[in-house]
């Protein structure tokens, strides 16, 4: 029944790689401010670690190779390489680089 009501269209790899990344960059926007607090809060350091907005990036790498290593888990062979080179590509030019 709900494959009827939604249908079964297939998404390319060019927009599934868009869709992970602008995801994964908006998972981090909102999310490192929060995970910064919660570091620099932490008891366990001596001194505070001072995370800034600078070390968004950073940040937004960890979550990208976390995220691909999972893909990495789950997806069909040769799909996991082309994702990785398309979603590494996007993440490139989403920060300049």
């Amino acid at each position: 029944m709900i494959t009827t009501l939604f249908g079964r269209k297939r998404i390319n790899e060019e927009k599934l790689a868009n869709l992970f990344v602008n995801g994964l960059l908006d998972l981090v926007q909102q999310g490192f401010p929060l995970v910064a607090a919660e570091v620099d809060e932490s008891p366990e350091f001596k001194e505070r670690p001072g995370l800034s907005h600078a070390d968004e990036e950073p940040f937004a790498l960890i979550v990208l190779t976390a995220n691909m290593i999972e893909m990495q888990r789950v997806a069909e062979p040769g799909i996991d390489r082309r994702m990785f080179s398309l979603c590494v590509s996007k993440f490139a030019q989403a920060f300049g680089r």
